[in-house]
């Protein structure tokens, strides 16, 4: 468990390692606001109800699907006050089914916060992060005197082939009742490129995910975000 174990408020964080790269900061801002994490994620796993593709030609991950029911079905015994959800990408299996898996994961998530929602959680998304054109932390090994050679510009990092855009975002929270948006995007990559290491900080451990003391930096910036939240 983390944030404050003493608190009043009891929070699920649920999703893949997208989600599970929050907890830093979360953990930070929970104790904060008093609230209670329990983290509930799989690795390459989206919160959906979506058959989740795994691996480049879209293979059944049916211990993702099984893990997904059955984390709903304790989510809606269980009736969390907030559930906590971060996007990534947008690979849900359609073999068969003639419709574009971009829909069917959009369809697939707006299910699957929805049904928590309806038991009384609020729900908060946080917007997708970059992905990177390269493996950070071995790219600045190789050019620690021209970090530039590092950098993504903004716009392939942010691109909607490899994140969730502002229009695919909407559509997954539509029709999801209290349902937020979090977005910390410009302190991860603030300006027309991502930059491998910020404040003397490396931001990515991998292409994609946030490391640990950067993402503890953010702390600040998700509570005040949080704070901000019209939540009940």
């Amino acid at each position: 468990m983390l944030g404050d174990p003493d608190g009043d408020v009891d929070v699920a964080v649920v999703g893949d390692s997208k989600t599970r790269q929050w907890a830093p900061a979360l953990d930070i801002a929970a104790k904060e606001l008093g609230w209670r994490l329990v983290v509930s994620t799989k690795s390459t796993c989206a919160f959906t109800t979506a058959e989740v593709a795994h691996g480049g030609a879209y293979k059944s991950y049916p211990s993702c699907d099984q893990w997904n029911a059955d984390l709903i079905a304790k989510l809606e015994r269980d009736k969390p006050d907030i559930v906590i959800n971060a996007l990534y990408k947008m690979k849900a299996r359609n073999i068969g089914t003639g419709v574009e898996p971009r829909d069917l994961m959009i369809d697939g998530v707006r299910d699957a916060l929805g049904r928590v929602a309806a038991h009384g959680a609020q729900v908060i998304v946080f917007d997708s992060t970059p992905m990177n054109g390269m493996d950070i932390p071995q790219c600045v090994m190789k050019h620690a005197s021209k970090l530039t050679e590092c950098s993504t510009p903004r716009e392939k990092a942010y691109g909607s082939d490899v994140t969730w855009d502002d229009a695919s975002i909407e559509r997954a929270l539509s029709e999801v009742q209290d349902a937020h948006r979090i977005n910390v995007n410009d302190y991860i990559c603030p300006g027309s490129a991502c930059a491998p290491v910020i404040g003397n900080i490396l931001v990515f451990r991998d292409r994609h995910h946030v490391t640990v003391p950067y993402m503890k930096t953010l702390a600040p910036m998700v509570l005040a975000q949080l704070k901000a939240l019209d939540l009940n």
